[in-house]
C-alpha cells in the first residue's frame, strides 16, 4: 500500500500553480466580460463634463438597463 501513496503523491506547490492558472483564466474571462461596459463608459471622455452630469448620465444608464 505504501508504494502506491508514494506515485501518487505530488509535490504540494504544483496545488499552487494550479490554483493561480485557475485564478489568471478567472481575472481574463472577467476582463474580456466586463470589455463592453469599460468601452461603454470610459471616464475620460467626460472629463470636460461636471461629475453632477457624468452622474446623471449613469443614472439614466442604469434606469434603462433597470426597465429592460
Amino acid at each position: 500500500m505504501n508504494w502506491i501513496q508514494e506515485d501518487v503523491m505530488v509535490n504540494p506547490s504544483w496545488y499552487v500553480v494550479a490554483w493561480l492558472v485557475v485564478a489568471a483564466a478567472a481575472a481574463w474571462k472577467f476582463w474580456r466580460i466586463t470589455g463592453a461596459y469599460r468601452k461603454n463608459i470610459d471616464i475620460s471622455t467626460y472629463e470636460s463634463q461636471s461629475l453632477s452630469s457624468f452622474k446623471d448620465r449613469l443614472e439614466r444608464s442604469w434606469q434603462r438597463d433597470k426597465a429592460r
